[in-house]
């Protein structure tokens, strides 16, 4: 985190969180994503994804952010309608309306109604949230991550390719049901940096993050197919999520013992 600039505040979690070696952290989204104003049910959220590596599926960190340093939160799992853990990468999250989109890396985008989470325990967790839907394209692309952009408002996918740049980043435009309108995207940029790991479109720009292994990675800002701006980044990046009431960009960190959550200003 040392590279990082501004931080604004910030979380880690709990021991058994932090520094377990089969749950991995990697995407966020939160109640400004999905709401005008940024408030649920009297409170300012923030969701997490987990993946695990020993196949006991992925889970959702549902985290009160009122007081960003004092975080309170729960983990959900995810199942699918017969209740079974569903095993995905969850690499990235999107928020909108009483849905919630998570990335589904070589299929497209899995689609659970917030409005569903069940009281029902399921190996081990108290509560579960039932998938209600899938997006899927014909075309060959890879769903990394994903993010919301309010203004539009459309969500961001983008891919996630090792060693070299040219990820795919791709625009959906949402109906005023929360739904993803059918038709196909709205536009598509390719990443200029390799590794990309989350993405936001902003007043017609892209920010991106990417990881560089045990290094410090980057956070690349600019039109798209300019020009850009680039600062030090986190080690162990993961996905992006803006927040509009605050001009406040979420990240986080995957790797263990130095998982923390943390906002910075928007660039």
């Amino acid at each position: 985190m040392s590279s990082v600039r501004n931080v604004q505040g910030g979380f880690r979690w709990n021991t058994g969180d932090d520094d377990v070696s089969y749950w991995y952290p990697q995407g966020i989204s939160g109640s400004a994503d999905a709401v005008d104003g940024g408030v649920v049910d009297g409170h300012r959220e923030l969701l997490v994804s987990w993946y695990s590596k020993n196949g006991k599926g992925a889970r959702i960190s549902f985290v009160n952010a009122d007081k960003l340093e004092s975080a309170k939160y729960r983990h959900v799992l995810l199942v699918d309608r017969n209740m079974k853990p569903i095993t995905t990468h969850a690499g990235g999250i999107a928020w909108y309306g009483h849905y919630l989109y998570v990335a589904e890396t070589h299929v497209g985008l899995r689609v659970f109604d917030m409005q569903h989470i069940l009281k029902a325990p399921v190996e081990g967790y108290a509560y579960a949230l039932p998938q209600a839907g899938t997006f899927r394209t014909t075309s060959e692309l890879t769903f990394s991550f994903v993010s919301v952009d309010r203004a539009t408002p459309s969500l961001l996918t983008g891919e996630y390719v090792a060693g070299k740049a040219g990820g795919r980043l791709v625009q959906w435009t949402l109906g005023a049901d929360g739904l993803l309108v059918p038709g196909g995207a709205r536009g598509a940029w390719t990443a200029p940096v390799k590794q990309v790991q989350g993405g936001l479109l902003r007043d017609g720009k892209l920010t991106t993050s990417s990881s560089n292994g045990s290094a410090a990675g980057t956070l690349l800002t600019g039109a798209p197919n300019a020009a850009a701006t680039s600062q030090p980044w986190s080690i162990g990046a993961e996905d992006l999520s803006f927040a509009p009431t605050s001009g406040r960009l979420y990240s986080l960190t995957e790797k263990p013992g130095q998982r923390v959550v943390f906002a910075v200003p928007a660039p």
